[in-house]
This record gives C-alpha cells, sequence and structure tokens, in this order.
C-alpha cells in the first residue's frame, strides 16, 4: 500500500512543474502569437500578389533557354549515371527469382525505378531546346 503523503506531494510537484510562475508569459502562447503572426505575413504577402496581377503589374521571371553546353554537359553525365545502374542492375539480375530474399527484391525495384527516372529526365534533354525557370 503506497503512503498517501508521499503519493500526493508526487502529484503536486509534477503539476507545479509545468506551472508558469507571476509576471512570465506561457511558452505556448508565445508561439501561438508567432503562428499567428507568420500567416497573417503570408496571407498580406498573398493578397498583395492577387492585386498586382489583377492590376497586371505582376510579372513572375520567364524561363530562358538553357544554354547548349550546361545540356550537353548534363546529357552526358546522366547517361554515364544510367550505364553505371545498368551495369549495378546487372549484375543482381541473374539471382533466381526463387532464390532472392526481400532485400534484393527491393534492390532491384529501386535500381528499376531510378533508371526509369533517368530514362524520363534524358529523353527531356534530347527533344532540343530546353527552359528553365531562373529564380532571383
Amino acid at each position: 500500500r503506497w503512503p498517501t503523503k508521499l503519493a500526493h506531494r508526487s502529484r503536486v510537484e509534477r503539476s507545479n512543474k509545468f506551472q508558469v510562475k507571476p509576471g512570465q508569459i506561457p511558452k505556448w502562447l508565445t508561439q501561438r502569437k508567432a503562428e499567428v503572426a507568420r500567416q497573417r505575413r503570408e496571407e498580406e504577402v498573398a493578397a498583395a500578389e492577387a492585386r498586382e496581377r489583377a492590376e497586371g503589374r505582376f510579372q513572375r521571371a520567364q524561363p530562358k533557354p538553357m544554354p547548349e553546353g550546361e545540356r550537353t554537359r548534363l546529357l552526358g553525365g546522366l547517361r554515364a549515371k544510367r550505364t553505371e545502374l545498368e551495369s549495378e542492375y546487372q549484375r543482381h539480375s541473374h539471382l533466381l527469382v526463387a532464390h532472392t530474399t526481400t532485400r534484393q527484391r527491393a534492390l532491384k525495384e529501386q535500381l528499376e525505378k531510378e533508371m526509369d527516372q533517368l530514362d524520363a529526365m534524358i529523353a527531356k534533354l534530347t527533344k532540343g531546346a530546353v527552359f528553365i525557370q531562373m529564380e532571383e
């Protein structure tokens, strides 16, 4: 059987631990005030942007064509990465399906997913002119 005074004292000490001293602002309240102020600023920015759009003054940065040298360098790097992934995939593809573990299957699926993503990027870059959005 637990002594009542000890149990009561520990509950009181625990409840006092979370109380705020007089003259101090609770931490949750200052966090909430900061959150409300941040939301208000975001709303003001969005409203100002909407007004500018309505008046026709808001202009986004126009996309610019990617330089040809950068495009070919990027395309070469993507193709090299693709051949590297393909050789890695080939090393794992000789395993029999019945003898593969879950980890090996997951690795093969991950490699297939990465190769598909690289193929999509290579296809976009080989179409010709590529436009990029420049941030200011």
